[in-house]
């Protein structure tokens, strides 16, 4: 799957995208899914211009049902990536945004099934 970034705070971090696999594990038992991805290189997906390539390594995100809320979730996002962001006070402040963005993603993702 290839995912993608927009440019931030006014063009000082360029767009990414990132060309990762990704795997889902379902256990009802325990109310708990757990996805797992990391970046992959492929040949349908070559470096686009105006990217740069970024890079998962071995990530997750744990979803399991809160107790007594059905319409709530707690989340347990673990991940490491390589952005290639210097410095550090730009990191510090594109992270936290990446996030925001990823959950918005995965509740978009989620009313579709």
């Amino acid at each position: 799957m290839r995912t993608t970034s927009p440019s931030m705070m006014a063009g000082l971090i360029s767009p990414r995208d990132f060309i990762d696999i990704m795997g889902v594990d379902r256990q009802s038992d325990k109310h708990l899914i757990i996805a797992y991805y990391g970046s992959v290189e492929h040949c349908k997906y070559p470096e686009q211009k105006g990217f740069v390539r970024g890079m998962n390594y071995p990530s997750a995100i744990f979803l399991r049902a809160v107790d007594g809320s059905p319409n709530k979730t707690h989340a347990v996002n673990i991940v490491q990536f390589e952005g290639h962001l210097s410095p550090k006070s730009l990191v510090e402040i594109f992270i936290p945004n990446l996030q925001i963005t990823f959950v918005d993603d995965i509740r978009k993702g989620v009313k579709k099934y």
